[in-house]
């Protein structure tokens, strides 16, 4: 007795679980994927910001739904077979504002130098160790923002494919 009612319950669960599956799948349900080679650089999903180039025209939004063939943001429908390029923002740091602050802090220590020297009579000159110092900052900042984008353009090496499940 106690084995059938086991076995039942068994398959009620399954029976469950099995109807829980097809309540949640759309067969509409697709998401992109940029491939070099056969490795995957990134995914996009549904409600995930997405920045493309696609005629030459910025688009820059939350994806609201994604086809086979295109993608739709901000209630506009584009063909992927149109997109150039995708940019990816890192968002580990805060570029602009670290790279701000070098540029304020690289001018900064110049005017600081110029300063003391004329509060105490002396050359006005720059220092050798002052302009490196600057100059490093200014650099870092320059690399800063360079690092912030990243490219993936779409072609012989970057592809842009539908993943629907």
């Amino acid at each position: 007795m106690k084995l059938l009612l086991s076995i039942l319950l068994f398959i009620l669960s399954l029976n469950c679980n099995a109807q829980s599956d097809t309540a949640t799948f759309h067969p509409t349900d697709c998401y992109l994927q940029l491939k070099k080679d056969h490795k995957t650089k990134l995914h996009f999903f549904k409600g995930d910001e997405i920045i493309f180039y696609s005629n030459d025209i910025n688009y820059e939004g939350i994806i609201d739904s994604i086809g086979i063939d295109f993608l739709i943001i901000k209630k506009e429908k584009i063909l992927l077979s149109n997109i150039q390029s995708i940019v990816l923002k890192k968002k580990s740091l805060k570029y602009k504002e670290d790279s701000g602050m070098l540029i304020l802090s690289g001018t900064f220590f110049l005017l600081m130098d110029i300063s003391n020297r004329a509060l105490n009579g002396e050359r006005m000159e720059l220092s050798r160790n002052i302009c490196i110092l600057s100059g490093a900052a200014y650099t870092a900042a320059f690399l800063l923002q360079i690092a912030s984008n990243r490219t993936f353009r779409i072609g012989k090496k970057y592809r842009l494919n539908t993943i629907c499940y």
